[in-house]
């Protein structure tokens, strides 16, 4: 199962056709966390001398040039030492799979000899069989530009890549499929990888100062969350080079392409439709309770009881529908957002669904409010009303000037005499 030498001549258009099924794929689109099988353990009788390494060698047998790793989450993989290295996570120990596996591989080899695409000495093929439609999904990774990538031309929509604006940004996504790839195979390559460790600590360092000193920071892990990645980057320096530290340090460098700003935001707003519930509940409460007082206008209070019913019931609806949302990743909410996202309006109709449990709060606490001075009217009159309304206007006349005033002496007095110099 070697691979035929590959000319660095300009890549001719591939037929499809010829593939066979030989599919692209990412290493993002791993279903290694998504197999689900059963099994009953048994009793059973352990016979003299089981799985020491003479008979474990001699039940498991693997074709020249292959070699069984076993990742730090457990996960048993196969590599293949060749011009191109290969690496599959399906069952080599099984002839089965052997003849499958290399029947791909010959695949693959006839597909890069028809359309003259270049393959670089660092690269390496990974392969995994789909048995349900009779085919095997693929990428590369290039150890020596941190990238992934394909023989033929791909659609990005196909592979659930996120749109991109430049090349330069699609590259950010390719990089961190590359480190995707070196944390779920990490054992077989230490003494080739460069994980840039170092380089790794200045990134988040640099991040950490950004948070820290600057309003607009644009990197997408507070600083709280820096310090911490950093401490696990101090740990792995001191720790001798292993597969457990190389992949760790490569799911690092996965994150740093991907953010976090999306949980930062869905938080507080998952708080406020929380207390938009309980709130709501006891603005209801105190409504159904003021029927029953004397001078309490009924059209308003009805008004300000379904006002509340709505922000219940709005909230309530959002809480379980976006339950999830606090956990997803930028991918999720880039595809959400993009299917949010109208023609005409944007996403004007996405934020009053999400703003309505608090419009409607706060309209529901205005009507209850109004509904006090009723309340005064009928104890008092509308002497007294009125002049608790001209006192209510003083004080938010005063309070919004006190604030202008406020803001105008904290102006620094170099903005003044730059300005009074433009003048």
């Amino acid at each position: 199962m070697s691979y035929s030498s590959n000319k660095c001549e300009a890549p001719a258009e591939w037929d499809v056709s010829l593939s066979k099924g030989l599919r692209p794929t990412t290493s993002v689109l791993t279903t290694r966390y998504q197999r689900r099988s059963r099994v009953d353990p048994v009793q059973t009788q352990i016979a003299a001398g089981l799985l020491n390494d003479t008979q474990e060698e001699g039940l498991r047998c693997l074709p020249k040039g292959w070699s069984s790793w076993i990742g730090p989450e457990g996960q048993r993989y196969f590599v293949f030492d060749s011009t191109t290295r290969v690496v599959t996570e399906d069952y080599l120990y099984s002839s089965d799979v052997q003849d499958k596996i290399t029947f791909w591989i010959n695949e693959f080899n006839n597909r890069l000899e028809t359309s003259q695409i270049c393959v670089p000495a660092s690269a390496e093929l990974f392969l995994a069989l789909d048995d349900k439609s009779d085919s095997c999904l693929y990428y590369l990774v290039d150890y020596a530009t941190c990238v992934e990538f394909w023989i033929e031309k791909v659609d990005a929509e196909d592979l659930d890549m996120m749109p991109a604006v430049s090349t330069s940004h699609l590259r950010l996504q390719l990089k961190e499929h590359f480190w995707t790839h070196v944390e779920q195979f990490p054992c077989h390559s230490l003494d080739k990888l460069l994980v840039n460790r170092a380089e790794l600590i200045q990134v988040f360092l640099h991040a950490r100062n950004d948070q820290l000193t600057s309003a607009s920071s644009t990197f997408c892990y507070s600083a709280k969350q820096c310090a911490d990645f950093l401490e696990l980057l101090d740990a792995a320096e001191c720790a001798t080079l292993s597969s457990c530290s190389v992949a760790m340090t490569a799911r690092l460098w996965a994150v740093v392409f991907y953010g976090a700003h999306w949980q930062a935001a869905m938080a507080p707003i998952r708080d406020e439709w929380i207390f938009c519930t309980f709130l709501g509940f006891a603005i209801t409460m105190v409504d159904i309770m003021s029927f029953l007082l004397p001078g309490t206008w009924l059209p308003m209070a009805l008004a300000s009881t379904l006002l509340s019913v709505v922000a219940i019931v709005s909230a309530v609806s959002l809480l379980v529908k976006y339950q999830e949302a606090i956990k997803w990743e930028a991918t999720d909410a880039a595809e959400y957002l993009a299917e949010a996202a109208r023609e005409t309006t944007g996403f004007q109709w996405t934020a009053l669904v999400l703003s309505l449990p608090r419009a409607s709060l706060l309209w529901a606490l205005g009507l209850f409010s109004l509904q006090g001075f009723f309340w005064l009217l009928e104890a008092t009159n509308s002497f007294v009303v009125g002049g608790v309304m001209v006192a209510i206007c003083a004080i938010v006349l005063c309070s919004q000037a006190s604030r202008l005033s406020f803001a105008w002496l904290n102006v620094p007095s170099g903005a003044l005499l730059r300005e009074d110099c433009a003048v």
